[in-house]
């Protein structure tokens, strides 16, 4: 019942990076996968980008989207896609009616200098959201406070929303 976030540095840039992010995916967790275009980009369509961690590439993600995470859901679980890049994107599967939802979060400033490490910052504040958003949930559960059944999706969602326009600002 804990979401999870995966963050696949490189997944496109080496054939051994692909395979370790295809056997994680394989594992039976829930979640938001966080990588830049080129990153999902090899988690949709398996194939190899040859760029590295700040891929300067434009992908299209959203028409691979959908069908991953139809596959996904189909063996029960929930995968949020977090794909950082101009705008961040963020896609998923409606818990309430199965259907394909996305964010669009455009930075509103071009810093005057280049800064690294801004996907690594976004998962880390994605990973720790998530964790703060279950502890709330489990608090108002051992308090006896009604609570949804299990962590939903949408929340995920907005914990995703917030780690990115965070650092999007």
């Amino acid at each position: 019942g804990i979401f999870v976030t995966l963050d696949p540095v490189g997944a496109g840039a080496s054939e051994y990076r692909r395979q370790m992010i295809k056997k994680l995916l394989e594992v039976p967790w829930s979640g938001v996968v966080k990588g830049n275009e080129a990153e999902v980009h090899t988690i949709l369509t398996g194939c190899l980008t040859h760029t590295g961690v700040d891929s300067p590439d434009h992908f299209e993600t959203g028409q691979n989207a959908e069908a991953f995470l139809r596959a996904i859901r189909a063996q029960g679980r929930s995968i949020i896609l977090a794909v950082t890049g101009q705008p961040d994107t963020i896609f998923w599967l409606s818990d309430r009616d199965d259907g394909l939802r996305q964010i669009r979060i455009s930075h509103s400033r071009r810093r005057p200098f280049v800064l690294v490490g801004t996907g690594c910052v976004a998962g880390a504040l994605l990973g720790t959201f998530l964790a703060a958003e279950h502890m709330r949930v489990q608090e108002k559960k051992e308090s006896g406070q009604e609570t949804d059944p299990a962590f939903c999706t949408e929340q995920a969602v907005i914990a995703a929303a917030a780690a990115l326009s965070l650092v999007a600002y």
